[in-house]
Formats: structure tokens, C-alpha cells, sequence
């Protein structure tokens, strides 16, 4: 009896008690969990970044996004069940992003990201857009036996060192636009005249101006120095001509001449027959004039075909014209008998050495005994309208459209490259959405591409020519492509970062302007 009382108890303790396995003896599931959140930034607007989070998603369960800055709460609760979130802020500044995430095990994690918006670029502190030895009204070139280049921009004289394209100093005498120049053969001194009709003397290695010579009363359109440099001669809008004896800078002879107009750069003066020579036209009808300056008569009339150059040889004796019937022809004419004497296939333009044996054309590099070419080359596609030699036969210099260069006449070489940036009136440019990159479009059709932060240029492109021009450029949203539109009837898609081009649009007349949609899906 007695055991069966403590078996009884015993079964009564064991079934009607409740029994509780210890909390840390407890075998609980676990869910791996996100370690952190990316903040992406967008391609186009830098104001927009995307968030997501990273490491294991797989059980996720919700996340509540909250956007803040200091202690202002932007956004709260966002985008619940999201493992990515996109925000827009207003304005440039430091924001924390934060991410409350719950697992399927109903874990509970923060993450948080802190960002810097900051649309301000820090633009690279200086750099041009133009070659420094661009000149934006570039009316009149000399070189000297150095290589060293004058160039006329508008009232200014600036003189350059062509091979390190350093500007070595300016020559200003007035606010006038300065028409033309002319360098003495001894390079003692430079010539130059303006609007007005002074002419100025500059001793140029100095910089300092010497003397103004007066007597025109309009414009001169052009000086010439004489082979020995003992006269130089001024042609005038004044319809005179007036020669100037260099050793006493006095005006000793003034020529009028009645004639419709002149032509600039048709006009030469020789000492040794004492001779000066202009080209004229009225109505259709050209001729060249020679005059002797000793006694101010006129010694010979020839009606010509239109003249674009005129020059003497050192002795007087040949008059070498260049012009334009059906073609550009060379003329050489002898001064005692007013005979043609020979006419060859020419070039446009005329300057002839010193010493009477080469000629300068707008292309080539000739030899007068026989007229052939030594080289023949263009400036940039272009025909240069300015041309000049050294005394010593071993420079020239060319300019056009505001380009200008000094070749080694041996070869045709430049001293150095020739261009590097935007010759020509710029028409148009464009900024990238994100305002790191530029394009601009010149007249000629150039187009470059410059990283705005560094100042580096990106590409270059020729896209048209003079003739089709460039007008406008735009640069799509993603700053992958340019677009240029023109006069050639065709939109013209170049890559932004090297200019290649990418396709060509027809399009049915001449186009002023250039604009993309914002989601770059119309032109």
C-alpha cells in the first residue's frame, strides 16, 4: 500500500506540472541581413541619387527609408517593402539616408549612408578658348629674318615668337585700326598706318615709336618700303600717293591720282628707276599706273584683267603682276619697253624677296626664273588674304580668317602647330546637363569639346567647311553626342569625347540652330 502511494505521487508529479526548457537552451532560427546602403548618383541630373541595399536580401522582409539633414527629417517612412529608393534634393548639401530593415526572422537592422550633393563644379581657375596667336581683325602680317611675327588686331601691332607662340610685345600708337605694315630691309624699323591716315614708325625690337608721319587725310590702305629702304610709299583712301624719304622722314613727293578706286594690296615702289606703281579699277575696266616719283609724272597706263598683287624687281627693270582672268596668271612686264614679256598658270596673291628670286603666294613658294613650286600648301583649308617675306629669304608668314603662321620657306614647315583652338567667330555652344562639359561651334565649322573642370580640350573636329559653315551645336542629355547643324543640308551626330562622326541627317535647307529634348528623343 505504501508503494503504491509513492508511485501515485511520483506519476502525479511528473504528467500535472509544467515543465520550461531554460531561454538560453533554446534553438532559434537566424536570417543573414544587409550590411550596408550604395548611394548611386544619376548620369544626367546631380541633384537625384539612387539607394539600395547591399549584402544579403534574400530575407528581407520591409525596409523604411528616411531622409534627413542635420536635424530636419526631409522624409519619413518612405517606400515601405523597397530594397532600393530614389530622392531628388532641392538644394546643394550633406544628407543622411537611413534604412529601417526587417527580416523574415523579424529582425530588425538601421543602415544609414551620408552624401554630399554639391552642383557648384569646381571649374578649372583659367583657360582660353583661343589661341593667343588668333587675332580676331588680323588686317596685315611682316616677319622678320628671325622668324619673329608681326601681326596686326585691330588698333594693335603685336609681335610673337612664333616657335613658343609667346606674345613678346604690343605696339599701340592709337585707338585707330591699323590697315597695314611694312618691315624695312635692314629691320631697323616697321611701318604701319590706320584709318586715319597717320603713319607711324615704329622701332619694334624696343617697342618704342619713333616718329607719326602726316599728310594723308583719309584712310591708307597701304605702305611699301622701298628695296634699299630709303623711300617709302603710302597709297591713300585720299586718292594720293605720297613718297617719303627715310633720312630726313619728309614727304617729298604727293601724287594724285583720279581714278574710281584703288586696289590695296596691288601697290609697289622701286629707288632704282624711281618708280611707284598702283592698280585701279572703274566700272569693269582695270589698268595699273606707273609714275615717276622724282618728277610726279605718269610714264605708263595698261589696261589689265583684275590685279591681286604688283611688285618690282631690285633693278626696276621687270614689273611682275598677278591677276585673275579665267584663271590666276602670273605677268612679268619690262618697264623700259611696256612689253609683256612672259605669263604663266599662277596663284592668288603676290609678294616677291627681297633679292628678287622667289615669289609668295597664297599656296606656294616659287622660283622666279622658272616659276615652279617648291611646296604648295593651304592654311587650314583656307586661302590666307595677308602674306609676307623676310629680308633673308628663310621665313614667311600668312594669315587668314584670323589664322595666321610663319612657315620655313625651305619646306613649307610652320614654326610651330599652326592652330589649336577657334580661329573664327564662335556662332555656337553648348553645356552638358551635368555642366561638366562644353561644346563650341565656330563659323568654319570647328568644333571642341572641353572638360569644364580641368580645362583640357576633349576633341576637335572639322565638321564643315567655310563655304557650309557651322551654326549651331547642341549636346544630348547623356553628353554622349554632339550635334551640329549648318548650310551643307545635313545634321552631322559626332562623339562628344573623340569627334568621330556617328551618322549624318538630311536635312532640307540651311539650319540657323540647334536644339535637343530633354530626354534627348527630338532634334
Amino acid at each position: 500500500m505504501k508503494k503504491s502511494f509513492i508511485l501515485y505521487v511520483a506519476l502525479l508529479f511528473l504528467f500535472g506540472c509544467k515543465w520550461e526548457i531554460p531561454a538560453e537552451e533554446k534553438t532559434l532560427k537566424s536570417c543573414q541581413k544587409p550590411t550596408g546602403i550604395l548611394a548611386t548618383p544619376d548620369a544626367i541630373n546631380p541633384k537625384k541619387f539612387s539607394f539600395s541595399l547591399v549584402g544579403a536580401l534574400a530575407e528581407v522582409a520591409s525596409v523604411s527609408w528616411k531622409v534627413s539633414t542635420g536635424n530636419t527629417t526631409l522624409v519619413q517612412a518612405a517606400n515601405a517593402n523597397a530594397q532600393a529608393y530614389g530622392y531628388t534634393v532641392a538644394t546643394d548639401g550633406t544628407y543622411v539616408v537611413t534604412a529601417d530593415v526587417t527580416t523574415t526572422c523579424q529582425d530588425k537592422t538601421t543602415l544609414s549612408v551620408t552624401y554630399t550633393v554639391n552642383t557648384q563644379l569646381p571649374v578649372a581657375s583659367s583657360f582660353s578658348l583661343t589661341d593667343p596667336m588668333v587675332h580676331s581683325r588680323l588686317t596685315a602680317v611682316a616677319v622678320a629674318n628671325d622668324g619673329t611675327l608681326m601681326a596686326v588686331e585691330n588698333s594693335e601691332i603685336k609681335v610673337w615668337n612664333p616657335t613658343t607662340r609667346t606674345l613678346i610685345r604690343t605696339l599701340k600708337a592709337d585707338v585707330n585700326p591699323i590697315n597695314t605694315v611694312a618691315l624695312s630691309p635692314s629691320e631697323a624699323y616697321l611701318v604701319a598706318a590706320d584709318n586715319t591716315g597717320k603713319i607711324y614708325v615704329w622701332d619694334w625690337k624696343s617697342g618704342t615709336l619713333t616718329r607719326t608721319l602726316t599728310g594723308h587725310t583719309n584712310a591708307v590702305y597701304k605702305v611699301r618700303v622701298s628695296t634699299d629702304g630709303k623711300y617709302i610709299a603710302s597709297l591713300s583712301a585720299d586718292k594720293t600717293i605720297r613718297v617719303w624719304d627715310t633720312s630726313t622722314w619728309q614727304s617729298i613727293r604727293t601724287i594724285a591720282f583720279s581714278d574710281n578706286s584703288s586696289i590695296p594690296n596691288a601697290f609697289a615702289v622701286n629707288s632704282s628707276g624711281n618708280y611707284v606703281a598702283g592698280c585701279f579699277y572703274s566700272g569693269n575696266t582695270y589698268y595699273f599706273v606707273m609714275w615717276n616719283f622724282q618728277t610726279g609724272s605718269e610714264v605708263w597706263r595698261q589696261t589689265i584683267s583684275y590685279p591681286y598683287g604688283l611688285e618690282f624687281s631690285p633693278d626696276g627693270q621687270q614689273l611682275y603682276l598677278n591677276y585673275y582672268g579665267t584663271s590666276y596668271k602670273y605677268q612679268l612686264w619690262n618697264t623700259a619697253t611696256k612689253q609683256l614679256t612672259k605669263e604663266v598658270e599662277g596663284d592668288y596673291l603676290l609678294s616677291l624677296s627681297l633679292d628678287g628670286r622667289y615669289i609668295l603666294s597664297n599656296y606656294s613658294w616659287l622660283d622666279t626664273q622658272t616659276f615652279s613650286r617648291s611646296w604648295s600648301k593651304t592654311l587650314l583649308g583656307f586661302s590666307p588674304n595677308y602674306i609676307a617675306i623676310s629680308a633673308n629669304n628663310q621665313y614667311a608668314a600668312r594669315s587668314s580668317y584670323g589664322y595666321v603662321e610663319v612657315l620655313q620657306t625651305s619646306n613649307g614647315t610652320p614654326l610651330s602647330s599652326t592652330f589649336s583652338k577657334h580661329p573664327t567667330l564662335v556662332t555656337s555652344a553648348s553645356f552638358s546637363k551635368d555642366n561638366r562639359i562644353l561644346a563650341i561651334l565656330d563659323y568654319a565649322g570647328l568644333v571642341k569639346t572641353w572638360d569644364m573642370t580641368t580645362g583640357q580640350m576633349l576633341a576637335s573636329q572639322t565638321t564643315q567647311n567655310y563655304y557650309t559653315g557651322g551654326n549651331g551645336v547642341a549636346l544630348t542629355p547623356d553628353s554622349k553626342y554632339l550635334i551640329i547643324s549648318g548650310c551643307s543640308n545635313l545634321y552631322r551626330i559626332l562623339n562628344s569625347t573623340d569627334g568621330s562622326l556617328v551618322k549624318t541627317i538630311a536635312s532640307s535647307n540651311c539650319s540657323n540652330e540647334t536644339v535637343i529634348s530633354p530626354d534627348g528623343s527630338f532634334l
